[in-house]
């Protein structure tokens, strides 16, 4: 390395000395940003090729070259512009393949994921230089486009011509691959190479994020909940900006295990990120989960709180999944012994879903609390008209005066009606 160094720095102070003969020439002056490049030099670097390029606007060696330089900092739409002229020119001082190898770089960190493709590919049938790279970045703009057996044909191609390359040990590599065959159902495999991505990319949480997810689907909770712990601790030692999604997942990884105690903690956790969250109704689900896990732990009054946050989340108001809120919080109402506010949610199940018994039979109880006996007798009636079968409906009026309700079910074990989720979606086709 030391003796690269010393070579850099004699080449440099040869075209040092040209240039002090002649202060004009392009081509020296561009030799100078080669070999301030080389020396890790960027700012003398990009003064030099941007010179060179005053002097020859259409000199193509150094529009490439600074175009990388704008690359490298994030200047994607300068870097564009320079790699753009130089594929207009066309010229013969620089390899074509090259260029559009570094354009479809520029546009897969823009997201013009065709673009990048297209661009590749571009470079594919122009050269054979860097072809194990070019398939690579092709796979991944087809990854992220969805087309994972397109990608897979590239990851095959660099795998039998890329044996002991950088790119076949990297993390990225094991990771695209691994999403692709988790993609098309080959869940195992995927599972293999997202192993082996987080063993070579221990810093990246979206890996094992990604990994855990796997796992998930593998019906393997309990290593999915550990993965998404991991992902997490790792995170916070980079930043706290991933945080709001990776600890959603692990609280409902939770939740979804009936660690309901754990799993309010981390909601909790998850909540406050949510500030970072882009949808609404991801925010709202996770208040949904946390009052059902606070009531499951019968603590009902934050529970109702939680519930009460869940709805004004939700800003959908035709959404399926709002009944689910409303009856929940209606439940926790009427065990904090609030029967107004437990009447009002339970009447708004029932308008949605007039057939839905457990409503019906719960509001009775509310209105028993308040006193409206002749609506409670009602409701209950009801109820045991709809399920006659149902023994808990078929009370004794006389011997249920101390009581203050019966419990049908679980908290979370509402369901949405058939007919909710039928209007939902037509509503959502028209608009």
């Amino acid at each position: 390395a030391r003796g690269n160094e010393n070579m850099n720095i004699k080449a440099n102070e040869h075209v040092e000395i040209a240039l002090s003969i002649d202060p004009g020439d392009h081509n020296f002056l561009h030799q100078s940003g080669l070999c301030h490049l080389a020396m890790n030099d960027r700012k003398k670097a990009f003064q030099r090729f941007n010179t060179a390029i005053s002097l020859s606007p259409n000199f193509c060696p150094s529009l490439f070259n600074v175009s990388r330089i704008y690359h490298s900092t994030g200047d994607l739409t300068r870097a564009e512009d320079n790699l753009n002229k130089c594929i207009e020119l066309g010229n013969a001082d620089i390899d074509a393949s090259e260029t559009y190898r570094e354009r479809g770089l520029v546009y897969f960190e823009k997201n013009m994921l065709s673009e990048s493709e297209r661009d590749f590919t571009k470079a594919l049938e122009l050269a054979k230089s860097n072809e194990i790279d070019n398939y690579f970045y092709r796979g991944e703009s087809k990854r992220c486009l969805g087309d994972y057996k397109g990608a897979l044909e590239d990851f095959a191609v660099v795998e039998a011509e890329g044996a002991g390359s950088a790119i076949i040990e990297s993390g990225r590599y094991r990771f695209s691959r691994g999403v692709c065959l988790a993609q098309i159902g080959d869940l195992t495999n995927g599972l293999k190479d997202l192993t082996l991505a987080c063993e070579l990319s221990p810093e990246e949480a979206s890996y094992i994020s990604y990994r855990a997810d796997v796992l998930a689907q593998l019906g393997l909770f309990r290593e999915a909940e550990e993965a998404l712990a991991e992902a997490v601790a790792v995170q916070k030692k980079i930043n706290s900006s991933g945080l709001w999604s990776l600890l959603r997942k692990l609280s409902v990884a939770q939740f979804k295990q009936g660690n309901f105690a754990t799993a309010e903690k981390s909601f909790h956790k998850a909540l406050l990120q949510s500030k970072r969250a882009t949808d609404h109704l991801e925010v709202a689900d996770l208040y949904y989960k946390r009052g059902v896990c606070l009531a499951h732990l019968k603590k009902y009054s934050r529970a109702y709180t939680n519930f009460d946050k869940a709805l004004s989340y939700d800003v959908i108001r035709h959404r399926p999944e709002r009944i689910l809120y409303h009856h929940e919080r209606a439940k926790a109402a009427q065990m904090c012994k609030k029967h107004h506010e437990a009447v009002e949610d339970f009447s708004t199940v029932i308008k949605l879903a007039p057939d839905d018994h457990r409503a019906i039979f719960r509001r009775g109880w509310s209105y028993k609390s308040l006193g409206l006996f002749l609506l409670a007798a009602e409701d209950f009636e009801k109820a045991r008209a709809l399920q006659p079968e149902c023994k808990l409906y078929k009370l004794n009026y006389r011997a249920i005066g101390n009581v203050e309700c019966i419990v049908l079910g679980k908290p979370g074990e509402e369901i949405i009606p058939l007919n909710l989720l039928d209007e939902f979606q037509r509503h959502t086709a028209q608009s």
